[in-house]
């Protein structure tokens, strides 16, 4: 029976990348694994910032609230003095609105906070100072909020905790809640907290409040999801009713379906948005009268279509949620094939009911039309990977049914990274089938590649033997597998998305293993970070390239073809480095530490193409080495 771990990991909306940590023992039978303690962090080039909140003064005044239904990971600055918590749209399960702000074992750019297994005091979202100098006890100020451990990230355990903390006038911090990790049930949603502020130590110009959790400091570890933060006056220990109705997150079913995104040959041939379905909630005691629910779609900023379907007949009632159906947008060609494409899909709530927080009567969704063809929506709360004793003999790999005749040219990929173990040495092979059963395969990378963590994806141009740039055609209405082959039973770890499962429809299984030798569909409930690029989609520049043998530090090696010595030097360096050879297989036939005009003794090795990859001052890189004997 195969068995599951658990591979979690930190969520960023749009464009972050994703490092997982490996923290399983040896593994012994093959199993698709979802590995504990994810971590991911973020480069200079990301935008962690909110461009979108406002600016407010020093000391804030009732009420306090913030849902943190917005398009930003960093909570809004104008109530938030500071975070190492992060807002996200993914990792919730059912939360009152869209968005919620986690905390786990990482900074807010993704960073652990130890290199090693410590525990203690990790996030820490603190609010701006507050103005409560002018109430006294008897005006029942209470702070609510909603949490949820676990949702689709690592359960908090029994020594983990989140808190809640008051800051008194003089200065010190005093515990006011404390709740222990523990799994979220089966059907378990977010739970009401209401805390009152009745102290007078309390109640003074510039009161805080802070959240913490204590957690495993090395990844992505015991997460706790906060919702509805609330603070005001004339409330009690159960007011939990909200006068507010909000869109829900994940929409249901991907607008170009199955696909969240599709290059632009493939639009041409649908020149459709197709049908989908919303939800969305009342958190208020009373039915919302009329609501209207809609979808408006846009490109380059200009509306071009709007559905509002007839107004719900007995409105939305009171702590309910209800779901509108939306039909396709059909026949809408593009201008151009050249250049990519956005569309724009809000999905929003027309009401005339007074609401508490209209921000979250919208949400709007991104599909993109370019050179690529995808199942993700580009937002991970996981990881993916095989494991298992055998060594290369495993592979996954999407079912692509396509409606135009075209070429791939290229795999992009995010990869995951595990802690403790350096990934980027397993090797692995891009192929192409055009069945699985029986197995008939069009295409299979030449050489070994290797695993790159620096961006966010990483494309793996299709090459010929001879290093060329090759594609491989697909026909009209063709069916294409996409996927990998590892050479180890290590997991190479593949960042995933939980909000899409590709499986769920069991006459069309879209995403395929082998683990015993032969193929059969996937238990993996998600949507694995890989992206097939078509010849006929624009030139995206944006997208780094991952040459077959990047060469970063100017190494070079002589004499190449060699028979039994080599000489590895490193432009402008006479320090040690390590190095490593492998063959074409994945596997190490040699390594050691040399130095630059320093001659390296090499085995007996049989005649072929050979990687050396150099590691030295935090760098690595491959180069290509041929053994010619006599």
């Amino acid at each position: 029976m195969m068995t599951v771990f658990f591979y979690i990991f930190v969520v960023m909306k749009l464009y972050l990348y994703f490092i997982l940590s490996f923290c399983s023992a040896l593994i012994y039978a093959q199993q698709e694994v979802k590995i504990q303690g994810a971590y991911f962090p973020l480069h200079d080039t990301d935008n962690i910032y909110c461009f979108t909140c406002k600016t407010t003064a020093d000391t804030l005044s009732l009420p306090f609230i913030d849902d943190f239904s917005y398009y930003s990971i960093i909570p809004d600055t104008s109530l938030w003095k500071s975070s190492s918590a992060h807002v996200n749209l993914g990792y919730g399960i059912n939360p009152p609105s869209f968005g919620v702000v986690t905390f786990n074992g990482c900074n807010r750019k993704g960073i652990p906070y130890s290199a090693t297994s410590a525990y203690g005091s990790a996030d820490t979202l603190l609010s701006k100072p507050i103005n409560l100098s002018t109430f006294t006890p008897s005006d029942n100020i209470y702070l609510s909020f909603f949490y949820q451990p676990q949702g689709l990230g690592d359960a908090p355990e029994l020594k983990d905790s989140l808190i809640v903390e008051f800051k008194n006038s003089s200065n010190q911090w005093k515990l006011q809640w404390v709740k222990k990790g523990s799994s979220l049930a089966t059907g378990q949603g977010f739970r009401f907290v209401a805390l009152p502020i009745t102290d007078t130590q309390f109640l003074y110009k510039g009161f805080q409040f802070r959240f913490r959790n204590f957690a495993s400091l090395h990844g992505d570890f015991d997460h706790w999801h906060i919702d509805y933060v609330y603070l005001n006056n004339n409330r009690n220990a159960q007011d939990s009713i909200i006068n507010d109705v909000s869109v829900q997150y994940p929409i249901t079913q991907h607008s170009f379906s199955p696909y969240s995104n599709l290059s632009l040959k493939e639009y041409q041939t649908r020149q459709k948005i197709d049908s989908t379905t919303f939800y969305f909630r009342n958190l208020s005691n009373n039915t919302i009268l009329p609501l209207c629910p809609g979808r408006r779609i846009s490109r380059y900023g200009t509306p071009i279509y709007t559905e509002v379907p007839p107004c719900l007949p007995t409105g939305l009632s009171p702590m309910s949620t209800d779901k509108q159906s939306l039909t396709p947008f059909l026949n809408y060609s593009l201008d151009s094939l050249t250049k990519p494409s956005t569309f724009k899909e809000t999905f929003f709530l027309n009401q005339t009911t007074p609401d508490f927080i209209p921000a979250n009567d919208s949400l709007q969704i991104s599909r993109e039309v370019s050179d690529y063809i995808s199942y993700d929506d580009g937002s991970a709360e996981s990881g993916y990977g095989i494991s298992g004793p055998n060594q290369g003999n495993y592979a996954f790999a999407y079912k692509y049914q396509l409606n135009a005749a075209d070429s791939i040219k290229a795999v992009r990929i995010g990869f995951s990274r595990h802690w403790g173990i350096d990934n980027s040495t397993l090797a692995f092979k891009i192929r192409i089938w055009s069945s699985l059963t029986p197995e008939v395969l069009l295409y299979e990378t030449p050489f070994s590649l290797f695993p790159d963590y620096s961006k966010t994806w990483i494309e793996y141009t299709l090459k010929g033997i001879t290093n060329n740039d090759t594609t491989i055609a697909i026909p009209a209405n063709g069916i294409v597998y996409v996927g990998i082959k590892q050479t180890s039973g290590i997991p190479l770890g593949i960042a995933s998305d939980m909000n899409t499962n590709v499986n769920k429809n069991p006459a069309d299984y879209r995403f395929w293993v082998n683990l015993t030798g032969t193929w059969e569909h996937s238990t993996w409930q998600g949507a694995i970070f890989l992206r097939t690029v078509m010849k006929s989609g624009p030139s995206v520049t944006s997208v780094p390239s991952k040459p077959l043998y990047p060469n970063r530090m100017n190494v070079t090696l002589f004499p190449n073809p060699t028979q039994n010595i080599l000489y590895i030097n490193v432009e402008n360096s006479m320090k040690p480095f390590l190095f490593s050879i492998f063959d074409l297989s994945g596997k190490m036939v040699h390594s050691g530490m040399s130095m630059s005009y320093q001659p390296v003794n090499l085995p007996n090795l049989l005649n072929g193409m050979y990687i050396v990859q150099v590691i030295h001052n935090q760098e690595k890189t491959q180069i290509p080495l041929v053994v010619s004997q006599p």
